[in-house]
C-alpha cells in the first residue's frame, strides 16, 4: 500500500551560511566566490525583497558555502557584488531569474548577468507542461524541482511569516540561504542527465537583461521538442475554425440554398468540406490526448 507521506526537509548546516554586513565583509566573500569559480563557475542563486520591492537579501551558494548579503545592514549594495553579479563568467542559478533582474535593476540598478533559470531546464527534461498548454519559459516552483529532482521538500514556514524587514534571526538567514543551496543541488543532480548536461547554454542562461525591453538578453524563446507537443496551436486553430463554422451558419441565415443543400454547401462546398473533416479530426485528437493526460 503506497502512502503519501511528507518528503523530508532539505535543510543545510547553519555553520555553512555566512552573512555579510559590511562592505569589507561582502569583498571577503566575494574573493572566496570569484576563488570557487575556478573550480566550478555555476552558484546558487535567489534574493529576497521587502514589501516595497527593495532587495534586502542576495543569496549565492557554491559547494563549499552560501553567503548571504544584507543590504540593509550593509547600508548600500557593494561594488563588488554588483561586478559578480554582471560577469557572466559566474553563473547564477535559480528559478524566477528574470524576475530577480528585473527587481535588481529596479531597486538598486544592478544589472544581472549570466543568469541560469533552472526551470527552463527541467522543462527540456519534462515535456508533459507542453500538453497543458504551459510555455517552455514559465517557472516551476522550486519546493516542487526540489521534490522531483532531490526526493526533498523545502521549509516554507517562514515565508508568509516574515517580510524581510527590521532585525533578522539566523533562522532567516539560513532560510534564505538554503534557497539558494537547493538551487545549486538541483542543478548538479539536473547535470547527471546527458540531455540537459548537453543543453546549448541559450535555451536556459541570459547573457544580460534589457532594461529597456525589460527582457533576457542571448536566450532563445522556446525549445522545439516541447513547442512541437504545445497545444496552444491546436487550440488557435480549433479557435479558428469555430469561427469559420458561425460565419458559414450566418451565410446560411442569411441566403437561401435549396431542397437539398444549405447556401455555403452550393457555394463554397470544399470549405464545408474542409471543415467537417477538421472537426472529426480534432474530435480524434482531443480523445487521445485526454487519454494520454490520464494515463
Amino acid at each position: 500500500m503506497t502512502t503519501n507521506a511528507p518528503l523530508p526537509l532539505f535543510t543545510i548546516d547553519p555553520n555553512s551560511v555566512v552573512v555579510a554586513t559590511n562592505v569589507p565583509l561582502s569583498e571577503g566573500y566575494v574573493a572566496k566566490l570569484i576563488k570557487d569559480a575556478q573550480i566550478c563557475p555555476f552558484f546558487g542563486f535567489d534574493v529576497e525583497l521587502t514589501p516595497c520591492k527593495e532587495v534586502r537579501l542576495v543569496q549565492i551558494a557554491s559547494r563549499n558555502a552560501a553567503y548571504v548579503f544584507d543590504i540593509d545592514k550593509i547600508s548600500y549594495f557593494p561594488d563588488v557584488l554588483k561586478s559578480f553579479l554582471r560577469n557572466d563568467k559566474y553563473v547564477k542559478i535559480g528559478v524566477g531569474v528574470l524576475g530577480d533582474a528585473k527587481a535588481l535593476l529596479d531597486s538598486d540598478e544592478v544589472e544581472l548577468a549570466g543568469a541560469g533559470e533552472l526551470s527552463r531546464l527541467h522543462r527540456m527534461f519534462d515535456l508533459t507542461g507542453a500538453l497543458s498548454g504551459l510555455h517552455f519559459s514559465s517557472c516551476v516552483a522550486l519546493d516542487t524541482l526540489a521534490k522531483v529532482w532531490l526526493s526533498r521538500g523545502l521549509d516554507k514556514a517562514l515565508q508568509p511569516a516574515h517580510e524581510w524587514v527590521g532585525e533578522l534571526s539566523v533562522e532567516h538567514y539560513t532560510y534564505a540561504a538554503t534557497d539558494a543551496a537547493v538551487a545549486l543541488a538541483i542543478y548538479h543532480r539536473m547535470m547527471s542527465v546527458k540531455i540537459l548536461s548537453n543543453a546549448r547554454p541559450r535555451l536556459w542562461i541570459f547573457s544580460g537583461y534589457d532594461a529597456c525591453s525589460r527582457e533576457a538578453v542571448g536566450l532563445v524563446k522556446d525549445y522545439a521538442p516541447y513547442a512541437a507537443l504545445s497545444t496552444q496551436c491546436i487550440t488557435s486553430m480549433e479557435g479558428l475554425l469555430a469561427k469559420m463554422k458561425r460565419r458559414h451558419q450566418d451565410a446560411d441565415n442569411t441566403l437561401p440554398g435549396d431542397d437539398f443543400h444549405t447556401w455555403t454547401e452550393k457555394t463554397i462546398p470544399e470549405a464545408v468540406k474542409l471543415c467537417a473533416s477538421l472537426t472529426m479530426a480534432f474530435e480524434v485528437y482531443n480523445r487521445q490526448m485526454s487519454v494520454r493526460k490520464d494515463s
